[in-house]
């Protein structure tokens, strides 16, 4: 007969035999009892709870039960080696089999041979691999996938012992036990990667095959222990109180301090908070007697389970405490009796770490729900609050000391174990701060307060305070990466930073302390790399982005995020804005504007040799004033289209006064009006022009987009010697505002009857203002005619930019503030050159039949904010020589016209050009720029101050990326050094001062720079490393230490640089690279040349 099948063993063959058949399975027979297995460490039973596994089998009483050093699996050796002693083991998460192809394909075979071939090349191939794991010295391969009978024959045939664990925790919990590393493709194992293993065998425990891993009592860290017992409910009752007394072992070596128990400790707390209540007075002593009942319900509990009063084993319990007996509680005897008597005398306590976190989580949560009551009713529920936070500190004190029995556990009978705590990191206790001690910033005088305009100029000059992470730098790539290369930086870096990869530490218990707080660190490390990844992998993300950054990307509406002030804080901040929007309205709708002019004459000083006889001379020139100036201006808004305007002006000349009073009110036309869109100036004035009352009407209105014309009607009086006379001389004006071409503007204005003449200028500038060329005639009715040319440029001459930190300089944030209405302009106004806060120099020529010739020079810059200074000098036949230098900040003018010579003096010209730029340069060098240097310094200080906290939350963010990264980056160094690649010596990220400075690397702020040398060692790939231009500190291990600082004037060095030191074939090579041009290592150019 023939059947379809294959012969289950490796007896393929037999001649002349008997046969017997069976209809059961030729297997052992189960049985009906149970057993379970705990896995627990001898060294970290903190690792207890991730070593548990049950085997459920047929076995005997409780007294079987017994501890096997080592770990056991419910599974069966796959070859014929069954057992194997002091070997080296490995361990592959992959089969241990021939792989098979992604597609498929088709093989055609013409011969025997061809067949043969093939068929020996797959042989060849898996005795290759069997071959390399052999002479590496493994004995024993545990696999995680399905083992190939190939592998299997080859194993066989080399001695190795085959282990299949199907499940990963087995293989993870194998690993730690063994010290190998699950490789994930089948390839001979480095030393680093085999683990030791000294007894490794099949066996059977009641009729169920298993594996056993065992390990010496030196080496071994993890036991297993076998619990046998006939029942379920014996076998949990047993496996309960393992685990009861492994957790309460661990709670002892983390504190060795217990309290008494049966209730004696919270009827003692109980009682003291009672007593504390009985201090206070008001609603906060009811807040705390309810906080001191709380504690009663433990012993009402116990008193409830065994049956007794529980009113009257509380009072019992006060009575015995306020006695002094501080011991008794609810204890029950041996024989089972409950009563009322001392608990330290019948050895019942409890762990003082437990207790302590029981009470401070139940009392959080009490707090915690206080507070949203408070928040839901109001204050109604605020004195109870503030009781209970009040009482926090006196209860942590009586937990810590005041209610301790004065003796500590004793653990001699028990194995040393030390367990490992690691907490938030202490400020003082980080190695780079004790290295570089901070500097604490000076302390503000409270007599010379700093302006806050400064730390609005100090964050302009640092770029602004946006938070924000640059999402390119976070996955290392360039702004014009393309998918591809985001993918694969993305790939990169979860090899480095997945939690998967590090959520077994080198206890391997992935639920200790340590390994929480490493595991947190890469969920929040590899959180920021999935969040760049998503945006830059998603085209339409990207490109909003680009555009607009991560305000773009979060328009889904408000969100809830943390309060960082307090409530008197936020209200003097409202308080303030509130203020500051009032006074800038009140500003908007008055528009006030003044102008305050002083001459001098100082002709005495150069004219009086030339006038004066020798012996009328004086000994000093004695300079007069000639003029006084004085105007102000209100706007008040009534409506949106109708404001009314009240201007006025006193000027003192050589003796004689004249003063001028003008009255407006502006309308703006509607759409459906009769005159729409056009502009009404109706006004009254007195004294304009030397005139007397005098009212007038001016029309303005746009033409299309280029043209603009305006039409005026106005009729004054003009008085006579005879008071009985009066003159009304009426005028006309009319004129176009034109614009010729995209940068030429030119105006034309006549008059007539008042004032009579014509009028023209044309005016260019260039792109971006830097020239400007002004040309203007005018001709009047008396003869009077005159051309003029005006040239203009904007020059960067340092001396004539504004200085650092007066808030226009360069990277400061400025605004245009220009409130002065039209009516203010002179009636012959000039079109206006816009000019940036960039100085400007400008000369001008006026041939006119007055002054015949006129030459004009100047300068202006800006000196603040709001602030220009400008100054010029004027040389004419007629006038002579005349100085001016104007200020002009915000709406208010000041000006100080001075008459140098009523001649041409080429002496006076020269003093005048020479001597006001002398003043201007010391003032500036000597007082205003060391001025703002101080201030700037310190705001920069006061806000490293104020920054430090952060600081050193994002140092610490950076320090535990870089320990998620240290293997990797240990690992490629030392591949790079074993063929003589790119190994990183030496790495800082930050402010890198030059050699020969002796400044410090510290401020109140923190550590000025920061080793990046772990990072950038793990990102090296095939020799080389490159960092793409962009903002470096959001690297993942990187952190900008120079939050809050800038650059200024006198101060050496380059903020945010990195300084690298490495080798390449093993020659030392060093090179500083600014962030805006990136980093591109090895090049030839980096080599240090010796000599």
């Amino acid at each position: 007969m023939v059947f379809r099948r294959e012969a289950e063993g490796e007896i393929k063959e037999v001649r002349d035999c008997k046969i017997a058949v069976f209809s059961c399975p030729v297997d052992a027979l189960h049985t009906e009892t149970k057993g379970t297995v705990l896995l627990t460490s001898a060294d970290e039973l903190t690792q207890f709870s991730k070593g548990e596994e049950n085997l459920m089998e047929k076995g005997s009483g409780v007294t079987s039960s017994q501890i096997l050093r080592g770990m056991v699996f419910r599974r069966e050796a796959e070859g014929e080696i069954k057992e194997v002693r002091d070997c080296k083991i490995a361990v592959f998460s992959c089969p241990v089999d021939a792989l098979h192809t992604e597609t498929k394909g088709t093989v055609l075979l013409t011969s025997a041979d061809e067949l043969t071939q093939f068929s020996k090349g797959e042989e060849n191939l898996m005795e290759k691999h069997m071959q390399a794991i052999a002479d590496a010295g493994v004995k024993v391969v545990v696999s995680g996938g399905k083992i190939g009978e190939l592998a299997l024959h080859y194993a066989n045939k080399l001695g190795i012992m085959l282990v299949r664990l199907s499940s990963k925790f087995d293989i993870r919990r194998l690993c730690q036990a063994t010290g190998a590393v699950a490789l994930p493709r089948l390839t001979a194992p480095t030393a680093e990667e085999v683990g030791h293993v000294t007894h490794v065998r099949t066996d059977e425990i009641a009729d169920a095959s298993v594996v056993i891993f065992e390990q010496d009592v030196h080496e071994g860290s993890v036991v297993t222990i076998l619990v046998r017992g006939s029942t379920d409910n014996i076998m949990d009752d047993v496996e309960r109180a393992i685990d009861d007394g492994v957790n309460t072992f661990k709670c002892l070596t983390r504190s060795p301090k217990v309290v008494a128990g049966a209730g004696a400790t919270e009827i003692e707390l109980a009682r003291r908070l009672l007593s504390y209540a009985d201090t206070l007075t008001g609603l906060e002593q009811y807040a705390v007697r309810e906080f001191a009942r709380a504690f009663e319900v433990a012993v009402r509990t116990l008193a409830e389970n065994a049956g007794e009063k529980a009113t009257e084993i509380i009072a019992m319990l006060y009575a015995k405490h306020e006695s002094g007996q501080h011991h008794t509680g609810l204890v029950t005897k041996p024989g089972g009796e409950v009563e009322v008597g001392d608990s330290v005398k019948f050895s019942i306590l409890d762990t003082h770490l437990l207790k302590r976190w029981a009470i401070r989580f139940a009392t959080d949560a009490a707090c915690t729900v206080l507070r949203v009551d408070q928040f839901v009713y109001g204050n109604h529920i605020y004195h109870t609050d503030v009781c209970l936070t009040a009482l926090r500190p006196r209860y942590q004190r009586m937990l810590d000391g005041h209610y301790l029995l004065g003796s500590r556990f004793s653990c001699s009978s028990r194995p040393s174990m030390t367990v490992t705590a690691q907490t938030s990191p202490d400020v003082n206790s980080d190695p780079f701060l004790l290295e570089n001690p901070l500097e604490a910033g000076p302390v503000e005088d409270p007599d010379d307060p700093l302006d806050p305009s400064f730390f609005d100029v100090v964050d302009s000059l640092e770029g602004g305070t946006n938070d924000s992470p640059d999402l390119y730098s976070v996955l290392g790539v360039p702004r014009d990466a393309d998918i591809a290369t985001i993918r694969t930086a993305y790939k990169r870096l979860s090899l480095l930073l997945h939690p998967d990869r590090h959520t077994s530490s080198s206890t391997g218990d992935s639920n200790s302390v340590p390994n929480r707080l490493v595991v947190a660190d890469a969920e929040a490390a590899f959180g920021r790399v999935s969040t760049a990844y998503a945006v830059l992998s998603d085209p339409a993300k990207r490109r909003i982005y680009d555009a607009y950054g991560h305000e773009g990307l979060q328009v889904q509406g408000w969100e809830i995020t943390g309060c960082e002030k307090s409530a008197p804080e936020m209200r003097l901040e409202y308080l303030m804005l509130k203020q500051k929007a009032k006074a800038e309205k009140q500003l908007q709708l008055t528009q006030p504007s003044s102008e305050f002019a002083l001459g001098l004459d100082l002709t005495d000083v150069f004219d009086r040799y030339l006038e004066e006889p020798i012996e009328e001379r004086t000994v000093r020139p004695k300079p007069s004033v000639n003029q006084l100036t004085l105007a102000q201006s209100v706007t008040a808004g009534l409506t949106t289209r109708n404001a009314v305007t009240l201007a006025g002006q006193v000027t003192a000349h050589n003796g004689l006064g004249v003063g001028t009073w003008m009255l407006m009110w502006r309308h703006h036309c509607g759409k459906r009006s009769l005159l729409s869109f056009t502009t009404i100036d109706s006004e009254v004035s007195y004294g304009r022009g030397g005139r007397g009352l005098g009212a007038g009407v001016r029309l303005r209105r746009a033409f299309g987009d280029r043209f603009v014309g305006n039409l005026g009607f106005s009729l004054n009086s003009a008085g006579s010697q005879a008071q009985s006379r009066i003159s009304l001389i009426p005028g006309i004006s009319t004129g176009w505002h034109i614009q010729l071409l995209p940068r030429t503007q030119a105006r034309i204005e006549w008059r007539w009857n008042l004032d009579p003449g014509l009028s023209a200028e044309v005016l260019w500038s260039s792109e971006g203002d830097e020239y400007a060329v002004r040309l203007s005639t005018r001709l009047s009715a008396i003869g009077r005619a005159g051309v003029a040319l005006r040239l203009e440029k904007t020059v960067l001459w340092s001396w004539l930019n504004p200085p650092r930190g007066s808030g226009a300089g360069k990277g400061e944030e400025t605004h245009s503030w220009n409130s002065t209405p039209d009516w203010a302009k002179d009636d012959e106004e000039e079109l206006e050159i816009h000019s940036g806060k960039h100085g400007r120099i400008f000369g001008s020529v006026d041939v006119n039949t007055v002054d015949l010739v006129e030459l004009t020079v100047g300068a202006q810059c800006s000196v603040s904010l709001y602030s220009r200074l400008s100054g010029s000098l004027s040389f004419s036949f007629q006038r002579g020589v005349n100085l001016r230098i104007s200020l002009l900040r915000g709406t208010q003018s000041y000006s100080l016209p001075i008459i140098l010579s009523e001649q041409p003096n080429r002496v006076a010209a020269g003093y005048g050009f020479v001597v006001p730029l002398l003043l201007f340069a010391a003032f500036r060098t000597l007082v205003y720029e060391p001025y703002l240097n101080r201030q700037l310094e310190r705001a920069q200080v006061s806000r490293r101050a104020k920054l430090r906290n952060e600081l050193i939350r994002r140092r610490r963010e950076a320090l535990s990326t870089q320990e998620l990264m240290k293997h990797t980056a240990n690992r490629i160094r030392e591949s790079e050094a074993a063929v003589g690649g790119l190994v990183i010596v030496q790495a800082t990220f930050g402010y890198i001062p030059p050699v020969d400075s002796e400044q410090k690397l510290s401020d109140a702020g923190g550590p000025l720079n920061f080793d990046v040398t772990i990072p950038l060692q793990a990102l090296v790939e095939q020799n080389q490393l490159r960092l793409p231009p962009g903002r470096w500190s959001d690297i993942q291990g990187f952190y900008d230490p120079c939050v809050g600082i800038v650059r200024l004037p006198g101060q050496k060095g380059v903020l945010r640089q990195l300084h690298v030191v490495y080798t390449f074939h093993n020659t030392p090579h060093e090179v500083i690279a600014d962030e805006s041009q990136g980093l591109a290592i090895p090049l030839a150019k980096h080599k240090i040349e010796t000599l």
